[in-house]
């Protein structure tokens, strides 16, 4: 069996199995063919459907998607505009339901929003990273709570139980200190140090930002530039991981210190961007090669890899914080009408894209 290079134009990517679930481990794949992400057949596609956003309201109106939420029958979008910051909420037919947008100095009022969840009661958890707290608001806006963060934090995830998983800033000088990853309670009190910064991070680093991934009853913490995803339970506690290997497009553990300037000046580098998502079937994501982003699709079952460049089809990019149900949530911005004008979209969608709105492709793979 030929063990698995996940994408030939990317170099070489091996995926490696866990070690401590079997069913989310990630099995050697036989390489048989390859295709390019547009040629997904259709007979691969369970269910697929779209949430087309527009409203003449103009608090609901945007023009990028900084970081999004899918919880229940509403979808959360975080929206940055300059140094301003709201909470977007909308149903699944893209009608605005509630604009958070509580920006100032106010005793309920947060004064950015670095990172944000929402837990199983619709209540929105806020983080300030500019103020070091959290900001907890009750469906309709309605602030509930507002504490210091004993720690400095980069992204969050609410657990079903009330507890909380915090990926900690690489610069954080508070509790938990060098600790990457941390399993919290609702009091904010450390339970886990789940995951450890290893000295080769870069603080400046945009492209290497740590996310979490939410498919079925998996968490999944990526970290980019270390090549490697973290599978937790709904209690979050780790399961297995995924290990990415590009062999020599590997960025080297110096060159990780000053990454943002030097995979900028090599081609060669790889690493996975954004969100993942792997199933016992197949793997989902993104990968940085050339200065860009390029998708694919592992369809481990028949060893076929999918993969282009990222706006080739409306399983593009994996860029929301993903769905319960186990869709793959892709945004659609007016910016990619062009590449997906040709059929790839159905005709109201990407009419919509041409009118300079934004849609939502939910996708769940056989």
């Amino acid at each position: 069996m030929k063990k698995i290079l996940l994408l030939a134009i990317f170099a070489t990517l091996m995926a490696c199995s866990g070690t401590k679930k079997p069913s989310f481990s990630v099995q050697d794949v036989e390489l048989k063919e390859q295709k390019t992400i547009a040629e997904i057949p259709n007979d691969m596609i369970k269910n697929r459907r779209y949430v087309l956003f527009s409203s003449q309201d103009p608090q609901y109106i945007f023009d990028n998607v900084d970081d999004m939420v899918i919880k229940g029958e509403n979808i959360y979008i975080l929206y940055r505009k300059n140094r301003h910051f709201k909470l977007l909420k909308f149903d699944m037919n893209g009608r605005g339901v509630y604009c958070l947008d509580r920006q100032g100095e106010g005793p309920d009022e947060y004064n950015q929003i670095s990172a944000f969840d929402v837990d199983e009661n619709g209540d929105m958890h806020i983080v300030d990273g500019r103020q070091d707290e959290l900001f907890v608001y009750d469906k309709d806006g309605a602030l509930k709570k507002r504490v210091n963060l004993p720690y400095e934090v980069g992204v969050v995830h609410c657990l079903k139980n009330g507890d909380y998983l915090f990926g900690l800033s690489s610069w954080n000088t508070g509790e938990a200190k060098g600790a990457r990853l941390v399993l919290s309670g609702s009091d904010l009190t450390v339970k886990k140090r789940v995951l450890e910064y290893d000295g080769f991070n870069d603080d400046r680093a945009i492209i290497g930002d740590d996310f979490f991934t939410v498919y079925g009853n998996v968490v999944a913490f990526n970290t980019v530039i270390s090549n490697t995803q973290y599978i937790l339970d709904i209690d979050g506690y780790l399961t297995s991981e995924l290990i990415y290997d590009f062999g020599a497009g590997n960025i080297p553990d110096e060159d990780k210190k000053e990454v943002e300037d030097r995979i900028w000046k090599n081609d060669e580098y790889r690493c996975p961007i954004m969100h993942t998502i792997a199933s016992e079937d197949y793997i989902f994501g993104n990968v940085w090669r050339s200065k860009g982003m390029y998708s694919y699709l592992i369809d481990k079952k028949n060893g076929v890899i999918y993969s282009g460049e990222s706006g080739e089809s409306s399983v593009m990019s994996c860029i929301a914080n993903g769905a319960e149900n186990g869709e793959i949530v892709s945004v659609l911005s007016p910016q990619m009408y062009e590449k997906l004008k040709d059929g790839t979209l159905p005709d109201d969608v990407a009419e919509h894209l041409s009118d300079d709105n934004f849609a939502v492709c939910l996708t769940i793979l056989k």
